[in-house]
Order: structure tokens, then C-alpha cells, then sequence
């Protein structure tokens, strides 16, 4: 909830139009539960990833990217080769940009706005780990 109302603030001051889909938690859960680490990381992103994919498609949006490709803490060969795999089946291009290079300037501008940064990817099972 902190991080969704986070994305909301950031929408408005930006002026952006934000799009919200139903939080599904047993379908990410039953992708990823009995995975360990990469491979459940991995299943994640692919589900991420096609969800946004899918609904960029669906609105005409011709780019689509994920917001862990400025996390130094994910695994962003993997993301972007995923990227790529799903932009490909939607007819799309996908945003691969190392955003990890503005890390720490990103997480500084966000304090500043009082937005909350979140210390974990955001499934329950790395909450748990943290």
C-alpha cells in the first residue's frame, strides 16, 4: 500500500497517467512457490514483464519497462533478456536502460518528495528474507 500510494504521488507530481491493475498475489505465488532464488527472481520478472507488456498493447503503448532495472540488487541481464522475449510477442520495444547508474540519485530525489523506497523486490517471500 506504501509503495502504491508512493507511485500515485510521483504520478501526480509528474503529470502522468497511471495505471493500476488488480493486485493478484496467489497467481504470483503459484508462478514462483516452489522456486529458489534466481529461479523464482527469474519466474517474477516474466510474469511482471508480460503483465506490463500486455497492457501497454492493449492501450497502444508502443515501450514498456520495469522499474527493477534501477536496482543494483536485481539481476538485470535477466531482466532485459526476458524484456526483450516479451516485447517481441506483443509486437513492442522494450526499455532496457541501466538505470542503476542513478540509484542513489533517484533514492536522494525520493526522500526529498517523501516518497517511501521500499528496502525489498516486493514479493512476500523476499519481505520475509529481509
Amino acid at each position: 500500500m506504501k509503495r502504491l500510494a508512493a507511485a500515485k504521488k510521483l504520478a501526480k507530481i509528474l503529470d502522468f497517467k497511471m495505471f493500476k491493475e488488480k493486485y493478484q498475489p496467489a497467481q504470483h505465488l503459484r508462478k514462483t512457490q516452489n522456486l529458489a532464488k534466481p529461479a523464482r527472481c527469474h519466474a517474477c520478472y516474466k510474469l511482471r514483464l508480460d503483465k506490463t507488456a500486455q497492457k501497454a498493447a492493449e492501450l497502444g503503448i508502443k515501450y514498456f519497462t520495469l522499474t527493477l532495472l534501477v536496482s543494483p540488487y536485481q539481476d538485470l541481464v535477466k531482466i532485459k533478456q526476458i524484456g526483450q522475449v516479451v516485447a517481441k510477442k506483443y509486437d513492442l520495444n522494450f526499455i532496457d536502460f541501466d538505470f542503476v547508474k542513478d540509484f542513489r540519485a533517484g533514492r536522494t530525489k525520493a526522500r526529498q518528495l517523501s516518497l517511501y523506497c521500499q528496502k525489498y523486490c516486493g514479493c512476500l517471500k523476499s519481505l520475509k528474507e529481509k
